[in-house]
């Protein structure tokens, strides 16, 4: 059975990190994504540290497999003509450029749709096509601390702090995918194309949800909690075992007497002070007292053990390194190798969307330019053109020996 984006064509203008992560769901999902690449200037991701693999950046391996890559010159009159042959025959554009550029370029929704009616243009960027911020330039780091999670992330007392991963980017780039899908939805009904404008800082703000709907209704601003704990639930936090460290999650009553158990101290499971979670909120000190001792005490393999035996939810503080060994996540294909044919075998995330009935194919992340002559002889190019526009720098991709006549 065919993904269910067989037969829909992606033309990526994205580049770095946001823009690469949303196609790169597009083409796991079975879309034809065709990345449209400067014939000599590497964006930055092709050439990024620290780490390659026989010259191949990983972090360029890690964000576009299931792709294709033509090479065009979009400042040439020449190559702005073939990338418009391209629009053609495409169902989506998708564009990580800053405001005003796809204008400066020519290749905004407006000028596309006159080249193709339906077409569905998707830019994302850092603050959005409107708004007081948006001819500047935004990035993941820059709308983290703008949205407020730095002031959410880290211990109470310690400074600022992002998170561990460009959270904003990969949320940037979920967001870009959903509204392709939504778009591509609405066009198979009406037939319409569909514009869509993402931002980073929107991105970031609208997964805030509940911590932004306590400050806005109630005017209490979010604080940081220690040990990663949640502001409410107790107990709800990582705690530190003699040989590392677990995370335990008891955010329900019913799963009290569990804990209670498990530390010892089975008495206060009926203890009015502790009876109920606005009890054990009251009384955080008091709990925490007694589990923080008893944890350290005894390695983190026993208390998960004893928690998850219990029903309470708990399992190992695990390094990346770790986490990428853990049982389920191998289980689960989270871990996948793609054969390259520069680099090799390399390793890198599987796609988290599991279809029923669907077997996962995954594709090298193309080389620059490796399919300009195949996918320009499709739409009708002799090798003598491509060679001549090759030549002329307008396109990049290997040079073929214009056909015999």
């Amino acid at each position: 059975m065919a993904l269910p984006l067989a037969g829909i064509r992606v033309l990526d203008l994205t580049h770095y990190l946001a823009g690469p992560f949303g196609a790169m769901i597009l083409g796991d999902l079975g879309a034809e994504v065709i990345r449209i690449e400067h014939p000599t200037e590497l964006e930055f991701a092709r050439r990024a540290p620290p780490h390659f693999l026989h010259g191949q950046s990983v972090y360029f391996l890690s964000l576009n497999r299931n792709k294709k890559s033509i090479a065009i010159d979009l400042k040439s009159e020449q190559g702005l003509a073939v990338f418009y042959d391209l629009v053609k025959t495409a169902d989506v554009v998708f564009d990580n450029f800053r405001h005003g550029v796809t204008e400066k370029l020519k290749v905004d929704a407006e000028t596309l749709k006159k080249i193709k009616p339906d077409i569905i243009c998707c830019s994302l960027s850092g603050y959005g096509q409107t708004g007081p911020y948006k001819d500047l330039p935004g990035a993941d780091f820059i709308m983290q601390g703008i949205s407020g999670v730095m002031s959410l992330t880290g211990e109470p007392g310690s400074p600022p702090q992002k998170t561990g991963i460009s959270i904003v980017d990969h949320l940037g780039g979920l967001y870009s995918a959903i509204a392709i899908l939504a778009s591509l939805v609405q066009k198979g009904r009406t037939g319409q194309g569909q514009g869509s404008d993402i931002s980073l800082l929107d991105s970031m703000v609208g997964v805030l949800t509940y911590v932004a709907a306590y400050y806005l209704n109630t005017g209490d601003v979010p604080q940081k909690v220690a040990q990663s704990g949640h502001p409410f639930n107790v107990p709800l936090q990582n705690f530190e075992a003699s040989d590392g460290y677990i995370v335990l999650m008891a955010a329900d009553d019913r799963f009290w007497p569990g804990v209670c158990r498990v530390i010892g101290i089975p008495e206060w499971a009926e203890d009015a002070r502790f009876k109920t979670m606005a009890d054990r909120r009251k009384n955080k000190q008091l709990i925490l007292d007694a589990m923080i001792p008893a944890i350290k005490a005894g390695p983190v393999a026993h208390w998960v053990e004893r928690f998850v035996a219990e029903g309470v939810l708990c399992d190992k503080v695990n390094t990346i390194a770790e986490g990428m060994e853990h049982p389920q996540v191998l289980a689960r294909d989270m871990v996948v190798e793609i054969n390259h044919p520069v680099s090799g075998t390399f390793k890198a995330i599987g796609n988290p969307i599991k279809l029923a009935g669907q077997k996962e194919t995954f594709s090298p992340p193309p080389l620059l330019g490796q399919d300009t002559t195949d996918l320009l002889k499709q739409l009708g190019y002799d090798s003598e053109k491509i060679v001549g526009l090759q030549r002329a720098g307008v396109l990049g991709g290997a040079i073929v020996k214009p056909e015999l006549k």
